[in-house]
């Protein structure tokens, strides 16, 4: 039938039609085979999906289940009777605005502000990712609660700069400096909430080297200490080659001349020292091992006579 409609051979009233009796069909063999009961359940929970992070109680279930019905009622004799001639296009987006803002204030009345705030500012997974962070570091529900509020809210303010800088660079001394207040103003607020030994632990659960190095400590034959030591070298190694590099912006911005080739050189001499530490610690078939999968990072040519 959409192939059909697509090619002009029926109207957008004929879709309609045909889609709500297939509709109407489908729930009515499916009814059949799993029972009203099982049918009935099944249905809600395809329903509420976007609502199983909110941790409703069955009763709450059931309540906004059955708003969400009626809404999708309301829809479509709504649109069944445009499609109809009975009501036109600027008639039928004026119910339907009514209609969803009845139904938003009777789902704000069974969630309460906090979750109805949630679910409409949904988190794409962001509560899932800090959870699974947390996990390893025992962290309690406040602790968590904390920390996503401060995660959301530097969403808020990064979206919110973002538009009002929509070319963002930070050549601009302004929009560089928003954006450090704004990271500054969530690392305090985690610092807060786990303190200074939980914050590294979170950095690390949620740094990918580590994380690698965990995954293959195993295989790579590296102890916990070891992946301990491994992950410090490439974490200071890359701090400091950011400290560098910034304060040579810096120098050059304040209108300072700034050997470039010079500052990249400085950079490959560290990194070729911090790789050589680290050859010297793992032993060169754990380090080239570790090396071929593009842990380390480090902008220098390889060791020599490796």
């Amino acid at each position: 039938m959409q192939a059909r409609y697509e090619n002009g051979d029926i109207d957008d009233m004929e879709l309609q039609r045909f889609n709500e009796q297939h509709d109407a069909e489908e729930e009515k063999e499916m009814r059949g085979l799993l029972g009203d009961d099982r049918y009935v359940q099944w249905d809600k929970d395809r329903q509420l999906t976007d609502m199983r992070r909110l941790k409703l109680s069955p009763e709450e279930a059931d309540a906004l289940y059955r708003l969400k019905k009626e809404f999708q009622q309301t829809q479509a004799d709504l649109n069944r009777r445009m499609q109809n001639g009975e009501i036109d296009e600027a008639d039928y987006n004026d119910q339907v605005a009514r209609a969803q803002k009845d139904f938003d204030g009777k789902m704000k009345n069974v969630m309460g502000d906090d979750r109805f705030t949630a679910y409409q500012n949904p988190d794409d997974g962001a509560a899932g990712s800090l959870k699974r962070d947390l996990r390893a570091l025992n962290a309690t529900d406040e602790q968590f609660s904390a920390l996503l509020q401060a995660q959301r809210a530097w969403n808020e303010k990064r979206a919110a700069l973002n538009k009002k800088y929509p070319d963002g660079d930070m050549q601009d001394e302004d929009y560089a400096a928003q954006i450090k207040a704004i990271d500054v103003a969530r690392d305090q607020q985690y610092q807060q909430a786990l303190g200074t030994n939980g914050v590294a632990m979170l950095e690390r659960q949620q740094d990918y080297n580590y994380q690698t190095l965990k995954r293959y400590e195993t295989v790579w034959q590296l102890s916990d200490a070891e992946v301990d030591h491994v992950y410090a070298a490439i974490r200071d190694y890359r701090k400091t080659v950011d400290d560098y590099q910034s304060r040579a912006q810096a120098m050059e911005d304040s209108g300072q001349d700034v050997d470039w080739t010079a500052v990249d050189a400085n950079i490959q001499q560290f990194g070729r020292q911090v790789q050589q530490g680290l050859q010297l610690f793992l032993g060169v078939d754990r380090f080239q091992k570790i090396r071929r999968n593009e842990i380390f990072g480090f902008a220098s040519p390889e060791v020599a006579g490796h």
